[in-house]
């Protein structure tokens, strides 16, 4: 795709021409009378153009919500943009760190950029690409946004942008390369280590990572959150973030964001290594191990990637099922969106043999299968012992298989 092209879609006609494909997929047509009927009114690479953006709509409603419909899209540069919730998230912490202006560096499709611009924050987009300039500009100019194309990293290096007052700059290194995935943080672009030697040089930076990111790959005195949503795929972390000293509080967070009963809005909960004060405390002792209690608590992913497992133990009152392995328990019913619940109703050494004739006396609508430090295909474990419930209008049953005190046991539940 060229910038005529782009610039062509961007016109009354061609946010028309797309919206009408967009109805014309969703009717069940094919993509090629629905090409086929753009090419009568549109030239070839624009007709092509205005399906591609039809066929990723669907993509960007799931992801973006109802702002998908008035942005032009990119393949990539829509597989990293942030979700507007955990974009609200971080731009809420940049308002409490006193910060009124962010540099969007690698801006891409202006997610954020809009996300942060919405939050009363002055906002300047640098995107070196042409092509994506173009739809950054589409997308982010009528929210205020101020685009600049050129080399941000290169212009942060200069001083250009970046350095006054107030100011923090928020990068979203690329971590794709020839349609590959890149998890180690130095290989993405920028690499993690040129945004250490910006902060060391004064700039306020926070840097949105891969989900994978460790606690160990975060560069020291800096910040790290790990931010887990409700996607169409179910709950995932989604992303982490590292904040530089200048923005820093000294502490590692697991943010989990549920949406409201009422649906239209995200309720946004933190766990945080530190007091939300900031200020120093003694360290959480390592969570003991002990007997399974009454109920299991399976730690939201977040938790598990930031490593506060010990703190979501004290709020709980509970310990683990075995050291090393994020299992909970607890003889406490605690609400809490940093885990799952379950009731425990049974507890066998685990064996397929065993669970199987347990099962035979077991009604349950369905059968989970859960499972930390055992090697087992719970997809293939599920298939093979669904049938031998004894019959299946119960509740769903919960199988968790885990190592304890030197065995392996299977513990059935139900969610609580």
């Amino acid at each position: 795709m060229d910038l005529e092209v782009m610039r062509a879609l961007a016109s009354d006609d061609g946010r028309t021409a797309i919206d009408a494909a967009v109805a014309a997929l969703a009717a069940g047509a094919d993509e090629l009378s629905v090409v086929n009927r753009l090419r009568r009114a549109l030239d070839a690479p624009v007709a092509a153009a205005v399906l591609t953006q039809a066929q990723l709509r669907p993509r960007a409603a799931a992801k973006l919500g109802g702002r998908a419909g008035d942005l032009l899209l990119l393949p990539d540069s829509l597989e990293q943009a942030s979700r507007p919730e955990v974009s609200a998230v971080r731009a809420q912490r940049l308002l409490d760190a006193g910060v009124t202006r962010v540099v969007d560096a690698g801006a891409g499709l202006g997610a954020d950029s809009i996300a942060y611009a919405e939050a009363g924050l002055q906002v300047t987009a640098v995107e070196r690409d042409p092509l994506v300039a173009e739809v950054l500009r589409h997308n982010a100019e009528p929210f205020g946004v101020h685009v600049i194309e050129g080399d941000a990293i290169g212009l942060l290096h200069s001083g250009e942008i970046g350095r006054a007052e107030g100011t923090a700059v928020y990068v979203d290194p690329a971590r794709r390369s020839n349609g590959r995935r890149l998890f180690d943080p130095e290989e993405c672009t920028p690499p993690l280590s040129v945004l250490v030697e910006l902060a060391d040089a004064g700039v306020p930076i926070v840097a949105k990572m891969s989900p994978s990111l460790g606690v160990d790959d975060v560069p020291a005195g800096w910040d790290a959150d790990w931010v887990s949503t409700q996607t169409e795929h179910g709950r995932s972390v989604v992303e982490a973030s590292i904040w530089s000293p200048l923005l820093a509080k000294g502490s590692r967070r697991a943010v989990v964001l549920l949406r409201s009963a009422a649906g239209d809005t995200w309720d946004c909960s933190d766990l945080s290594s530190e007091p939300a004060t900031g200020t120093p405390s003694e360290p959480v002792a390592g969570t003991p191990s002990g007997p399974v209690a009454s109920y299991v608590y399976e730690p939201d992913g977040a938790v598990n990637q930031a490593e506060v497992v010990d703190e979501l133990a004290a709020i709980l009152d509970g310990w683990l099922i075995e050291p090393r392995i994020a299992y909970l328990t607890s003889d406490l019913a605690v609400d809490t969106p940093f885990a799952h619940r379950y009731r425990v109703v049974d507890q066998l050494p685990w064996s397929k043999r065993a669970l199987a004739r347990r099962l035979a006396s077991i009604d349950a609508s369905d059968l989970v299968i859960k499972k930390r430090g055992v090697t087992v295909d719970p997809t293939a474990l599920r298939r093979q012992l669904l049938p031998r419930l004894r019959s299946r209008t119960g509740a769903p049953l919960v199988v968790i298989l885990s190592p304890h005190a030197g065995r392996v046991v299977a513990l059935l539940a139900h969610a609580a």
